[in-house]
C-alpha cells in the first residue's frame, strides 16, 4: 500500500468514525464509546455526560436517583453535568430523547488516565521472550486474575490531523480484569489499579492510550506547542519535510531496493526494511496522538495520569525538559478539572550494566528532565532504574511492570489519597565540602538511609575536581547524610549517582524506598540538547 493511500484511507476512516457519530443531527440520541457497558464514572465530583441527538432535542440523563436535562444545540451537541456521585460497583445509566439508551454496569470509583509508549503498552501478556519465567509467571498469574471492578478501556490507536469527536475501544468496550480480556490489559496500568483497589477498595477504572515509540510531541496539542518558542520547531521541522514525503519515500524504497539485490548477488540474508520516512498519518507528527487518542477523551471525569514515556525523545533532553511540561499543563487546561495530578515514570534501565564511573547518554539525562518536572504542581515521579535483572539485560522493554505500577501507586495513595503509606526515595538536595570530603544532604530521608538489603557496600556514586575525571567514590552512611571520597580526589566538586543507561545503585531510604539518580554540576556534553 503506498504511502498516500494510506492516508486516504486514514482519513476516510476517521470522518466515517465522525459521521457516525455526528448521526445523532439526523437520527437519535448516541453517546461517545467511552460511555460503554462496564464503564467506570469517577466519584465525588460532577460528571460530565454528552453525545448528540436532533438540533434541539430534549435529552435526559437518568443515573442513581439523578435525572437531568438539557436540549440539544444547533449543532447537535448536548452536554449534561451529574452532580457527584458516591463510590458504587454498578447501576444502569439511561439517556432518553427520540430515542433511549441504556448503558448498563455502570460502576462509579476512581477513573485515572494511562499513557505513553511502548513501556506503558506492553500487555500483561508478555510477547518478548515467551520462555522467560517472566513471561510464564505473567501467563500463570492471568489465569488466577478476576476482578470484576477492576475495568480497562484500551483506546484504539488513531492518529488525526484535527481533533477527533471519539474513541474507539480495541475490544470495543470496557473489560474487567479477568480472563481473558485481562491478558491485553497494560501491565504498568493494571498493577497500578490492583495497588488502589486494595487500599481504597472501591471501583477503578483506566482509560489506557498509548502507542509504542510515541515522542512527547505527538501527545501535545500543536497549538500548545506554537505558543511556545523553544517548541514551535517542532512543528516547523515537519511542515518543511511533508510536502517532499512522496519523493522520500521513492529514495526510500529505491535504496532498501538496491540493499536487497546486492544481498542477495552477495548470498547474504535479504536486509529488513526498516522505519520509512515519516509522514501526515505518522504517530510522531507533533499532535497527531493528542488529536487522535487524548482530545475525545475530554471532557471525561478522571482522578488524574499516570506517563511512562521518554525513549521516543531520547537525545532531546534539554527540548524535553521544556516539552514535558509544557504538554502536562496543556493537557490540565483543556481537560478543565483543574492541576490533577500527572504521576511519571523515570526511565527503566537498557542495554549492558554500567562499568564507568560517568556513562554517557541519552538515558541518564531524560531521566533528569523528567526529574526536573516535578516543579510543576501535583507531579510525581517513580524511579524504575534500580529494578534491572538479569533476564532483563539489554531489554527495552524489561518486565517487571508488577514493582513499577506498585510504585505508581503507592505514590497515588499517599500524595492524592492521604494514605500514610513510602512512595518517594532520596533526593539529592544539598551538597557540602569539607575538604577532601563531600557531604550529601537528602530529602526524604528523615529516618535515615541504608543500603539495599543484601548489598555489601554503596555503589553508584562518583566524584570529579574541576578537571571534570569521574572517579568511583568511597560512600559511607552518616544518619540521613552521606559522605563521599577519593584519595585520587584532593579538592572533589561534583557529584553523580546512578548515571548511566543501566546503572548501578542501591543507595535506600530507611523505608526501603530506591534513591533517585541525580548530578550536582552543570557541565554539559556535546549533543546535550
Amino acid at each position: 500500500m503506498t504511502p498516500i493511500s494510506r492516508l486516504v484511507r486514514q482519513r476516510l476512516a476517521g470522518w466515517a468514525v465522525a459521521l457516525l457519530f455526528a448521526g445523532g443531527l439526523r437520527a437519535e440520541v448516541r453517546l461517545p464509546a467511552l460511555f460503554s457497558d462496564g464503564m467506570v464514572l469517577q466519584r465525588d465530583r460532577p460528571v460530565p455526560v454528552w453525545g448528540t441527538a436532533r438540533p434541539g432535542e430534549t435529552v435526559t440523563v437518568r443515573y442513581v436517583g439523578q435525572a437531568v436535562q438539557t436540549t440539544a444545540g444547533a449543532d447537535g451537541r448536548w452536554r449534561v453535568s451529574l452532580a457527584a456521585l458516591a463510590a458504587n460497583e454498578g447501576a444502569d445509566l439511561v439517556v432518553a430523547g427520540s430515542a433511549t439508551l441504556t448503558v448498563r454496569n455502570v460502576a462509579v470509583g476512581e477513573v485515572w488516565v494511562a499513557s505513553g509508549q511502548s513501556n506503558m503498552e506492553q500487555p500483561l501478556k508478555t510477547y518478548e521472550r515467551p520462555e522467560s519465567p517472566w513471561a510464564q509467571r505473567a501467563a500463570e498469574a492471568i489465569t488466577q486474575i478476576n476482578d470484576p471492578q477492576l475495568r480497562m478501556l484500551t483506546v484504539y490507536k488513531r492518529t488525526a490531523e484535527r481533533p477527533l469527536d471519539n474513541v474507539t475501544g480495541v475490544t470495543g468496550k470496557w473489560s474487567p480484569a479477568r480472563p481473558p480480556e485481562v491478558a491485553q490489559f497494560s501491565d504498568a496500568a493494571f498493577h497500578f489499579a490492583r495497588r488502589l483497589r486494595s487500599e481504597l477498595g472501591v471501583p477503578v477504572g483506566i482509560i489506557h492510550t498509548s502507542w509504542a515509540g510515541s515522542p512527547a510531541e505527538a501527545w501535545t496539542r500543536v497549538g500548545a506547542l506554537e505558543s511556545d518558542d523553544q517548541l514551535i520547531p517542532l512543528v516547523w521541522d515537519w511542515e518543511r519535510l511533508l510536502p517532499h514525503h512522496a519523493w522520500r519515500m521513492e529514495r526510500f524504497e529505491e535504496k532498501y531496493q538496491a540493499e536487497v539485490a546486492a544481498a542477495k548477488a552477495a548470498g547474504r540474508p535479504v536486509p529488513a526494511r526498516g522505519w520509512p520516512p515519516q509522514g501526515a498519518d505518522s504517530m510522531g507528527r507533533p499532535g497527531n496522538l493528542w488529536n487522535g487518542m487524548v482530545a475525545p477523551l475530554i471532557p471525561f471525569g478522571m482522578r488524574g495520569v499516570i506517563w511512562y514515556q521518554g525513549e521516543g525523545n531520547a537525545g532531546r533532553a534539554l527540548q524535553y525538559e521544556k516539552l514535558l511540561p509544557s504538554m502536562i499543563s496543556d493537557w490540565r487546561t483543556q481537560w478543565g478539572q483543574g492541576e490533577f495530578p500527572f504521576l511519571i515514570v523515570q526511565l527503566s534501565t537498557f542495554q549492558a550494566r554500567q562499568t564507568k564511573p560517568v556513562e554517557l547518554g541519552a538515558w541518564p539525562e531524560i531521566r533528569e528532565a523528567q526529574a526536573r518536572t516535578l516543579w510543576l504542581p501535583n507531579t510525581g515521579l517513580v524511579v524504575a532504574s534500580d529494578l534491572d535483572v538479569p533476564e532483563d539485560s539489554g531489554n527495552l522493554h524489561p518486565h517487571n511492570k508488577a514493582a513499577i505500577g506498585r510504585r505508581l501507586g503507592d505514590h497515588a495513595l499517599a500524595t492524592v489519597y492521604g494514605k500514610p503509606i513510602p512512595y518517594a526515595g532520596p533526593r539529592f538536595e544539598r551538597l557540602e565540602r569539607d575538604g577532601a570530603r563531600l557531604r550529601l544532604h537528602f530529602q526524604f530521608a528523615t529516618a535515615g538511609l541504608r543500603l539495599r538489603p543484601g548489598a555489601e557496600k554503596l555503589e553508584g556514586f562518583a566524584i570529579a575536581g574541576a578537571d571534570q575525571k569521574w572517579v568511583w567514590a568511597d560512600a559511607v552512611i552518616e544518619g540521613s547524610t552521606l559522605v563521599l571520597s577519593n584519595p585520587a580526589v584532593p579538592e572533589p566538586v561534583a557529584v553523580r549517582y546512578a548515571w548511566a543507561v543501566n546503572p548501578l545503585g542501591n543507595l535506600e531510604n530507611a523505608e526501603g524506598q530506591p534513591a533517585m539518580p541525580f548530578r550536582t554540576d552543570a557541565w554539559q556534553r556535546p549533543g546535550y540538547r
